[in-house]
């Protein structure tokens, strides 16, 4: 049975992941950085900064979103 094609590097490497660690270590970046994120929206910035944040988190909580429906949190 062969590998299937994975389009990012990423991809490639949760499907090797036999162990989980690759995985915990994904999971463990995007909890620190959705913490340095909601820190920074919670400290008065002007709005280009603001709006910026925002959409890491957003970024983040979709990353986090597809880790979860892929089994991967």
């Amino acid at each position: 049975m062969s590998q299937p094609h994975f389009w990012l590097e990423i991809e490639n490497r949760l499907y090797g992941d036999a162990d989980g660690a690759y995985r915990r270590e994904i999971n463990r970046q995007l909890a620190a950085m959705r913490a340095r994120v909601q820190a920074g929206l919670r400290v008065q910035s002007d709005p280009k900064n603001f709006r910026e944040l925002q959409a890491a988190l957003r970024a983040v909580e979709a990353a986090t979103k597809i880790m979860t429906k892929y089994g991967l949190n």
